[in-house]
């Protein structure tokens, strides 16, 4: 959102009130609902938790949106499995989502390679400076000469190895020690979201086709015609008569590209040798 080729677009927009615009809206209705000295005060201390602390904020959201959409597909479709899809399904899909919160939990608790007294040196070997991106200079807050490719992350006051990124879903730093993790977990995830999409997708269509609605007749403005002759009627149909799953459907059609992108664009900054941060 931040390049030049994104300027003046609806993807600039959406970077800027994902990442700032937000802060800025809700600094301005704070000030205007609680004066001005009142609201800059209570959005310092929003900000400071929320934003500049390490918070299980985002890994409730996490929770939140895997608990509940397996929610959704348990309510109104897991009744459906056996009669349109193998009955194994009913066994594979609760152990999936079992495995998926194995692996978030596994990149939540592990140690992304945080630098201390014990295992400088070993650091320092593992990457020499190379006089062009990295010279030695010394950290302002651990007072020591920082090894290549390390960083201090302010959120977590942690100086992390070959430092990646801060992720919020897992409130933990991906770095050295635990990337190979997180790309499985994209992995994983990409593949469970593709296939309750399949799921949701097999039991919607064949109880409609079950019920005989693909060649039922319905009276339009136009006469009578078919479900798969007015994809617009059809949509309606879908939406109106299985809403939840076809929003959960659509939901995890957009996370698989989304989350897809996402991994091959850091399969490809790994075959490039470098992090996110580089």
């Amino acid at each position: 959102g931040e390049s030049e080729m994104f300027q003046g677009t609806i993807v600039e927009r959406i970077h800027y009130w994902t990442t700032e615009g937000w802060c800025v809206a809700l600094d301005w209705g704070l000030r205007k609902t609680l004066g001005k000295e009142k609201g800059e005060r209570v959005f310092g201390v929003i900000n400071h938790w929320v934003c500049e602390r390490a918070n299980p904020f985002m890994q409730l959201v996490y929770l939140s949106l895997v608990i509940g959409g397996y929610y959704v597909f348990v309510a109104y479709g897991f009744d459906l499995i056996g009669l349109f899809v193998h009955p194994a399904h009913a066994f594979v899909l609760p152990t999936v989502m079992t495995l998926s919160l194995m692996q978030w939990l596994r990149v939540c608790w592990s140690d992304p390679g945080v630098i201390n007294a014990s295992n400088l040196e070993a650091h320092y070997r593992a990457h020499p400076f190379d006089g062009v991106l990295y010279r030695p200079k010394e950290c302002p807050t651990l007072g020591v000469t920082v090894p290549a490719r390390s960083k201090f992350c302010n959120t977590t006051k942690r100086r992390v190895a070959k430092f990646d990124h801060y992720c919020g879903w897992f409130n933990n730093v991906i770095g050295e020690n635990n990337l190979r993790h997180f790309i499985v977990f994209l992995a994983v995830h990409v593949a469970l979201c593709a296939y309750v999409a399949y799921l949701s997708t097999a039991v919607v269509y064949g109880e409609v086709a079950r019920r005989g609605l693909l060649v039922a007749e319905f009276n339009t403005r136009r006469g009578p015609r078919r479900l798969t002759e007015d994809w617009l009627l059809l949509s309606k149909f879908l939406v109106y008569h299985y809403a939840p799953l076809v929003m959960l459907d659509i939901f995890l059609v957009v996370l698989v590209i989304a989350l897809g992108s996402f991994l091959v664009y850091h399969l490809h900054l790994i075959n490039k040798g470098m992090t996110t941060n580089e």
